[in-house]
């Protein structure tokens, strides 16, 4: 599944709902929450598979990156200012942010 929200609860019910049956869903964060309702009859009846992603291994992240150069490709980032910090934090409860949201500290 691929998602411009936030991982885990928020999206649980809609990745078991979009995946065919004998499927895969893979999890690859739990921003919202990590305690979804498991419907476990979906994903028995539909034989859909869970799996975990935490990353990948050096070798991959190096190809990643040389990638990225090759394309001209940048992580989507927003700088925000110090004062913006509560404005900031609305916008990632409120799943408004895509990518990562930096805070720049003027010392």
């Amino acid at each position: 599944m691929s998602s411009s929200r936030p991982w885990g609860e928020a999206t649980w019910g809609h990745s078991l709902r979009s995946v065919k049956p004998g499927g895969t869903i893979v999890v690859c964060g739990s921003t919202t929450g990590g305690m979804p309702p498991a419907e476990l009859q979906r994903i028995f009846y539909q034989q859909i598979s869970v799996v975990g992603s935490t990353g990948c291994t050096r070798g991959e992240f190096a190809r990643l990156v040389q990638f990225m150069s090759n394309e001209g490709l940048r992580p989507n980032t927003e700088v925000i200012g110090f004062d913006e910090i509560p404005k900031g934090i609305g916008r990632l409860l409120e799943g408004d942010v895509i990518g990562k949201l930096v805070v720049d500290i003027d010392l």
